[in-house]
């Protein structure tokens, strides 16, 4: 865990030394600067180990130059802090700060600036603090692996007053990147149950009895979440219940949504546990513009139906609508209809959509207009007009060829979308 920390002269010099200086300002290094001197120095440690022992059970060797023997980089504090409050990462973006230096900084030069979302992610120096009453017990066991053998493994938990309310990963786990990673639980003594799980950057919510606990919800690091239905059984025989660690797919329910850490972007899912499958995905983007797709197939295999575009225009809202057809990857689209007013038809292969039919559904006639096409895409013309009377007569009008062209935003992508009340 880094720090503040005062240069002497001679690491001043060393840093200064070919032509060196500090990478944010790049001003020279200046030694004996302390928290609140202007060009106080503060350092980040890029291979600072997750200390393996809970407080008060180091062994003495290691407490003993552990951090002086890690590799740091020196940084002017405050233009650190200009960096690192909206970054989770180090300047050079190797690796992430922990919330500890991240915090330190902010009390430092900002104190009353509310913590964005990414600092929650960020990997903890330091261990959970429970309280005075907290006694830190280490767990011996054995694990079968692969080749048949057993292997010891140990872990360490943390008890307030008997009950056990955190409990590190074994032994035998990947190395984590924080030391707030483990099983946190509530309960009473004999009886305490999970309900929350930290693993590198993600959080585990869960629910349910002891020793029977299911996964309703998971914080990814990114600041998006996954949903999962606990509620529903096993719905076909490939999907089995199955038991595991509570950070595998095993304790989690069926997934049936996802989001972003905007809340603009959401995902949907449908089908048996381990074999969801995309459905529909919903934006919004700044400019306002709703975006809906549809989707349909096997899980790996969905393809785009339909993709619906919501927008305000002079004349009020506007509903934007594309039908596709093809396998994935290779949706092309057959038909577009906008406001219920206007239907545009298309053939061709994907980005290769041209027009060949324009409806017009509302007009001073009793049945829609409609306006045949030909061309290339983005340079049809209009070929011939039909209309219908109110006795029911059927009149073409033939068109110029070449000399009413068709507008680019009847094309099938486009983005812009035509005005329906306009003829």
């Amino acid at each position: 865990m880094g720090g503040f920390y005062e240069l002497s002269p001679e690491e001043a010099d060393a840093l200064n030394a070919n032509d060196g200086c500090e990478p944010l300002t790049f001003e020279k290094y200046k030694p004996h600067r302390k928290p609140g001197d202007e060009g106080a120095t503060f350092r980040l440690y890029w291979d600072s180990q997750v200390p393996a022992y809970p407080p008060g059970h180091e062994p003495a060797q290691q407490q003993l130059g552990a951090q002086d023997a890690a590799k740091y980089a020196v940084y002017d504090a405050h233009a650190l802090w200009k960096w690192l409050k909206t970054h989770e990462r180090d300047p050079t973006n190797s690796f992430w700060v922990n919330r500890e230096d991240w915090m330190r900084l902010r009390e430092a030069f900002d104190a009353t600036m509310a913590i964005p979302d990414f600092v929650q992610k960020l990997p903890h120096h330091s261990w959970p603090d429970f309280g005075p009453n907290t006694t830190w017990v280490r767990k011996a066991a054995t694990t079968d692996v692969a080749d048949g053998t057993k292997r010891p493994v140990h872990c360490w938990s943390a008890f307030v007053d008997g009950s056990e309310r955190f409990r590190t990963f074994t032994s035998m786990h990947k190395k984590c990147n924080s030391a707030s990673d483990g099983f946190y639980m509530e309960g009473p003594k004999g009886a305490e149950r999970i309900v929350r799980v930290e693993r590198n950057g993600c959080t585990s919510h869960c629910t349910g009895p002891s020793r029977q606990e299911k996964c309703y919800q998971i914080d990814r690091r990114d600041g998006g979440s996954a949903f999962f239905n606990i509620d529903e059984g096993v719905r076909t025989r490939r999907a089995k219940p199955k038991t595991g660690q509570f950070w595998s797919s095993e304790n989690r329910g069926r997934l049936y949504k996802s989001t972003n850490r905007e809340g603009t972007r959401t995902i949907y899912f449908e089908g048996p546990k381990d074999h969801e499958r995309l459905t529909k995905l919903e934006s919004a983007e700044p400019s306002g513009i709703f975006v809906g797709i549809h989707y349909t197939g096997k899980r790996d295999k969905e393809r785009v139906t339909k993709v619906i575009r919501r927008s305000r225009q002079s004349q009020g809202d506007v509903t934007d609508t594309l039908y596709k057809k093809g396998p994935k990857g290779r949706e092309r689209v057959w038909k577009r209809a906008i406001h219920n007013k206007w239907s545009i038809y298309y053939e061709g292969e994907k980005h290769q959509e041209a027009v060949r039919k324009v409806v017009k559904h509302e007009g001073p006639y009793e049945s829609p207009a409609v306006i045949h096409c030909d061309g290339p895409r983005l340079g049809e013309w209009l070929v011939k007009l039909e209309v219908c009377n109110r006795q029911g007569d059927t009149h073409t009008v033939p068109m110029a060829a070449r000399m009413s062209m068709v507008g680019a935003a009847w094309a099938a992508n486009s983005v812009v979308i035509p005005p329906p009340a306009q003829g």
